[in-house]
């Protein structure tokens, strides 16, 4: 004779722990929504250099409050993003190999980043930067990148489009000017 096992009873479904209480003076209200644009970072939210780091200068890790963090992504567009990490450009990859792991003087980007429902080819999230590399793609749909540019523009982020044809003859030239702009808005918080 086989031990024949009863069929489990459904477990009821579990009530949620409430949070930990904040300390006084600390609430909900005091936080800044993701989903809020009049709470977009003013044009000092970045944070600021500091000595050491590679190539000697490095940041304190103070992000923008709430960008990237905690935003409503729908389940089809982060597949997207999926999709497109994997399928990047060659021009894109080429220049992903020198940001990547903080390889641009301690600047840390991360690749095919959601911003608020737009999709930023590279983005530097201490400084506020977003780098675009435009192909012949982006010739046809003007408009669509103009718009795109000013949504990024009321999050209090700065755009930098580089040509494909950059990227492939003049790696240092775009290096630095993807530098100038991200040191230009660390050192702006500081003016």
């Amino acid at each position: 004779m086989r031990n024949e096992r009863k069929p489990r009873k459904p477990r009821a479904p579990r009530k949620p722990t409430p949070p930990a209480p904040l300390p006084e003076g600390k609430g909900e209200k005091d936080t800044p929504r993701a989903d809020d644009v009049n709470d977009a970072p003013a044009a000092n939210s970045p944070p600021p250099f500091r000595e050491g780091g590679p190539g000697g200068v490095g940041l304190r890790r103070v992000p923008v409050p709430h960008l990237v963090t905690g935003q409503k992504v729908d389940p089809d567009k982060l597949a997207f993003v999926k999709r497109l990490r994997d399928e990047m450009t060659p021009a894109e990859r080429l220049l992903w190999e020198r940001l990547r792991a903080s390889r641009l003087r301690g600047l840390h980007f991360r690749r095919q980043q959601l911003v608020h429902g737009y999709v930023a080819d590279f983005y530097c999230h201490a400084a506020g930067v977003v780098v675009e590399v435009d192909g012949g793609v982006h010739d046809t749909q003007t408009e669509y990148d103009t718009c795109r540019d000013a949504a990024f523009a009321l999050l209090g982020l700065v755009v930098l489009r580089v040509r494909n044809e950059n990227v492939f003859g003049d790696m240092p030239g775009v290096l630095d000017r993807i530098f100038t702009a991200c040191a230009g808005r660390l050192l702006e918080a500081h003016a």
